[in-house]
């Protein structure tokens, strides 16, 4: 623990030494990541689907705000999403609205959030998302979690169904479209993660807000199981198929709650054996107050000078 403290603590000097290059850095990444996972999943969109317009555009938006990445993502979806169907694409956009609607209007900070649940549910670790939310963020950002699972859905869905809808010459245009508003209103597996991860991180946003020793740590290992339990359950009653996945949909909680167990410590460690209850009053209260203290170490700033002693040899 004390070397995981004291390696937080020599990030936080880089960072805020260094954070005019690290912030743009994170968007970089971040967006170059999600347009790469849009070409992953399309392939129709000639120079949309071309790496190099991937960095270029990103090395533009790690430039600016986090929301005009988000713009920008959604653009390239659109793009991707009309070389398959024009009216299909009219129908993406409209989602796009609706949510950003509600997205500028509540979770207009959480843009990374938005980005970061589609890569996650590539990378099979979308756990993570709820429980950071519950434990570290506030409610508000739920909505952006629950934006990235629609989007995530609307790649999968037009990704999977992109080839049959492209090159099948006997399907007609209103088919196509029927095809995907089918997929995308009673996608079972969409609503399931929604309502899970919704659960989940409401469940430990309470929990971590408790006035108890260790709330966080309990939060986060309640949420797991909870989220778990949840997918696992939500599956039965709408009889989707998950026995095949079920092991590893526990393995890929598991290891979201050891991830996040590992970040909040490196965020906020707290020494609860020095505890202390404080009481006082003013004009209009008398306040008792549970005071714990952060640990805290210093980083280890040793600097090794060597001195070479010439010795004079005798002859």
């Amino acid at each position: 623990m004390t070397q995981m403290l004291i390696f937080k603590e020599k990030l936080k000097n880089i960072y805020s030494s260094y954070s005019v290059y690290i912030d743009p850095a994170i968007r970089f990444v971040l967006t170059f990541s999600f347009l790469l996972l849009v070409n992953h999943y399309f392939d129709y969109a000639g120079i949309f689907s071309n790496p190099v317009v991937a960095i270029l555009v990103s090395m533009i938006c790690c430039l600016l705000p986090i929301n005009f990445s988000v713009l920008v993502t959604a653009f390239f979806v659109i793009v991707n999403v009309y070389y398959i169907n024009p009216i299909m694409a009219l129908i993406v956009l409209m989602i796009y609205l609706v949510m950003f609607i509600m997205y500028f209007r509540f979770s207009a900070k959480y843009g990374y959030i938005l980005m970061l649940m589609p890569i996650m549910f590539f990378l099979k670790i979308p756990y993570i998302i709820p429980i950071v939310i519950g434990i570290l963020m506030i409610p508000s950002a739920i909505f952006a979690m629950i934006f990235g699972i629609i989007i995530h859905f609307i790649l999968l869905i037009t990704g999977n169904d992109g080839v049959v809808l492209v090159n099948g010459t006997s399907v007609s245009s209103s088919d196509k479209v029927s095809l995907f508003i089918k997929n995308i209103a009673s996608n079972k597996e969409m609503i399931i993660y929604i309502v899970a991860f919704t659960v989940t991180a409401v469940v430990a946003y309470l929990i971590a807000k408790l006035s108890i020793n260790y709330a966080k740590d309990i939060a986060i290992m309640v949420s797991g199981i909870l989220n778990f339990a949840i997918i696992i359950t939500l599956s039965l009653v709408t009889d989707l198929d998950l026995s095949s996945s079920i092991i590893v949909i526990g393995l890929c909680i598991a290891i979201s709650v050891g991830i996040t167990y590992l970040l909040s410590k490196m965020i906020l460690a707290l020494d609860y054996q020095r505890t202390e209850f404080v009481q006082y009053e003013d004009d209009n209260y008398y306040y008792y107050v549970k005071a714990i203290p952060k640990v805290k170490v210093s980083a280890e700033n040793v600097q090794v000078q060597h001195i070479n002693v010439k010795r004079n040899r005798r002859r």
